[in-house]
């Protein structure tokens, strides 16, 4: 009788986990991918979000930097929901190099004299204590920096999927700065306080960059100032290359069993004519840089054994007005971001760069077996 007994709860219990096997099974194939419990999302201000009206202000002219929501619309969110994950740490801030990432993962980095200039004017970190303070004066810079970082240390030691979308500003935001540092040993003209002033905003580089070319054209020194310009941005590639393989590895040393992808850069500038009449593409000569830093992270960093890279160069991004009409400038960082279809299509490309359900689901089935069979031998004894 007790035998019997045995034999019915077995086959209860047996049927309990191949039913539950089975409902998590078609969860994941629904999606068509695996799933994942928790999602890092290491970057700048692309996977911030900026720049949709769903991030903070549909006012592009009060476009807000993001301080760690998850944005609707943006890739991370469309990630997170479909790889079922029920935690994202969204660890990616407007204005972030490779620098302040370091800054944040490693606390022995030894950071560049800029950093705490893009912490407080560009990725204004001031903010994220701010609606705990009455005065934002009162908010200590180096506490919020110490949150951040613990933030970080968490996010990565509990993720099982890490993405990481850094490059943009450590190649044109630091040619804009070595730009206007070039100007300031020829001129201390107010305008060019003005420019200064524009450079410690994210909203306004664009306006940097315009106020910047007009100091430039009346002191006869354009041609000069734009050599710096393309000069600064392959020298902000080869700084890259020298941290990013230092990220890796520091992520790597915190979590080394997550699923590590690492996003590429797209040209927001491609398709930027001189006039209208024009036929050629100007902005396509940004190709050459994003080439460069592209290769670098699928092919030639040391570490791309350890991640898989994810190629975004048809992201689409806003329009441009040409470099002629006077309005190249206008909404320069909105337009420099992801369009909502943009993001679904960067969506879509970290999508197909993980593994399916089915590729998970094998070994899945494995473990189930095993636990039944287990199961069944200790009841039936």
């Amino acid at each position: 009788m007790k035998r019997s007994i045995k034999r019915a709860l077995a086959l209860c219990l047996t049927a309990a986990i191949i039913i539950s096997a089975m409902c998590v099974g078609a969860l994941a194939a629904g999606t068509g991918v695996k799933q994942y419990r928790t999602y890092a999302v290491i970057g700048d201000s692309i996977p911030s979000g900026y720049g949709l009206e769903t991030s903070n202000a549909p006012d592009y002219k009060n476009l807000k930097v993001s301080h760690g929501e998850l944005v609707v619309g943006s890739y991370p969110q469309l990630v997170a929901a479909d790889v079922g994950a029920a935690n994202t740490y969204v660890l990616a801030r407007c204005g972030f190099r490779t620098t302040e990432v370091l800054r944040m993962i490693d606390k022995n980095y030894r950071y560049d004299s800029a950093s705490d200039s893009m912490l407080s004017t560009l990725s204004q970190m001031y903010i994220d204590d701010h609606k705990f303070a009455n005065d934002v004066k009162s908010v200590n810079a180096s506490d919020t920096v110490t949150k951040l970082q613990a933030q970080y240390a968490a996010g990565v030691k509990a993720a099982d999927l890490i993405t990481v979308n850094l490059g943009s500003n450590d190649t044109m935001t630091y040619a804009l700065n070595r730009m206007e540092a070039f100007l300031a040993t020829k001129t201390s003209c107010p305008l060019l306080k003005v420019a200064e002033t524009q450079l410690k905003s994210f909203g306004t580089l664009g306006q940097a960059l315009d106020t910047m070319l007009t100091v430039a054209g009346q002191i006869n020194q354009t041609t000069q100032a734009l050599a710096v310009l393309s000069a600064s941005l392959v020298q902000g590639y080869n700084n890259f290359k020298i941290n990013f393989p230092i990220l890796i590895r520091d992520i790597q040393r915190i979590n080394p069993n997550a699923k590590l992808l690492v996003v590429g850069m797209y040209n927001p500038f491609r398709n930027v004519k001189l006039s209208d009449a024009s036929l050629v593409k100007i902005g396509a000569m940004a190709d050459n840089v994003v080439n460069l830093m592209n290769t670098y992270m699928a092919v030639t960093c040391p570490l791309a054994s350890k991640y898989d890279y994810v190629d975004v160069t048809g992201t689409e991004a806003y329009q441009f007005q040409t470099i002629l009409s006077g309005k190249f400038t206008d909404n320069f960082i909105r337009n420099v971001h992801p369009t909502a279809n943009g993001y679904v299509y960067m969506e879509k490309q970290i999508i197909s760069a993980l593994p399916t359900a089915a590729e998970s689901g094998t070994q899945s089935g494995f473990i189930v077996t095993k636990a039944v069979d287990s199961l069944l031998k200790s009841l039936l004894k």
